[in-house]
């Protein structure tokens, strides 16, 4: 770990770090990265561009890409107990403007599976019923006893729900498949900066006393960071677990349910337009349940 962290970085010729630092704005950084470099992707906080084949830069676009940036740069730099299992990262700005990450590549379902032993989808509902387990929301596992024994007994699986656990992450985000990626012929966390905390004090996330309700929030947030490209898949399990609890009202939430089942007979496809849609019949919009509310 020691030695990869002394990594260094082979940014391109005309990439100037020493001037990148001095820039005094979110706009001026980004405008810089996103003419000397490659970008990879881009979500509601964060734009990642590559620096080489080793090595990315995540520069925040807001306060919220800042936090993340933070609990990032404490995961993936200092804590020794989960260094395996998240991305290395090698650098950060002071007041974590940016943080430099070890590379990690897209990782396919089959690929996931072959070096995993699991299926991302089957992954994804054990730790969301796990987790509604541990916070006493459910009783026993949606799954089949042949498979939460599977998950049961799979290390990689254990090591994911621990840090779920033990970090407040939700568990949507370590359902998605773009939340890892593959280094080394080794599946590792690469989006690992949001957690509970972050949520409430930027995604304004409330209380409420209702636990149903308290869930869905929180999953809501979650997809707030969803990347912003035409090409980004949905999992079953993340359909099913909006359907399962939307559907609990589904009149005060059918212009959600409609643009789930849309997604689902495209196969998970989602558009931006779509997210967006989403996103705006969760917050309250259209004759949605209104989930600022404090009740």
């Amino acid at each position: 770990m020691l030695q990869e962290l002394e990594l260094q970085e082979n940014y391109p010729s005309d990439f100037d770090m020493e001037y990148f630092k001095t820039l005094p704005s979110y706009k001026s950084r980004l405008e810089y990265a996103n003419n000397k470099l490659t970008k990879l992707g881009s979500g509601s906080s964060r734009t990642v561009y590559a620096i080489d084949d080793k090595k990315v830069l995540k520069v925040a676009k807001n306060a919220k890409g800042i936090a993340q940036n933070e609990k990032e740069y404490d995961l993936g730099h200092n804590d020794y107990y989960i260094q395996d299992l998240v991305a290395d990262v090698f650098d950060a700005h002071p007041q974590y403007q940016w943080i430099e990450m070890q590379r990690a590549y897209k990782v396919n379902k089959q690929t996931f599976k072959k070096i995993t032993g699991v299926d991302i989808d089957d992954m994804g509902r054990y730790l969301l019923d796990r987790y509604d387990i541990e916070k006493r929301r459910r009783r026993g596992y949606s799954q089949s006893v042949e498979i939460v024994d599977e998950m049961h007994n799979n290390e990689f699986v254990a090591n994911i729900f621990d840090i779920m656990m033990s970090y407040n992450m939700p568990p949507g985000d370590l359902s998605k498949l773009s939340s890892y990626g593959v280094i080394d012929n080794n599946i590792i966390l690469v989006d690992f900066g949001f957690n509970e905390d972050i949520a409430k004090s930027h995604y304004g996330f409330k209380e409420s006393k209702d636990p149903i309700r308290n869930m869905i929030r929180k999953e809501i947030f979650n997809l707030l960071e969803l990347k912003t490209n035409n090409n980004e898949t949905w999992t079953q399990t993340k359909i099913d677990y909006y359907k399962k609890h939307l559907s609990q009202n589904p009149t005060k939430f059918k212009y959600a349910l409609n643009v789930l089942k849309t997604i689902e007979n495209n196969k998970g496809k989602v558009s931006d337009k779509q997210k967006i849609m989403i996103q705006k019949a969760m917050r309250g919009e259209s004759g949605n349940i209104d989930l600022s509310s404090k009740n």
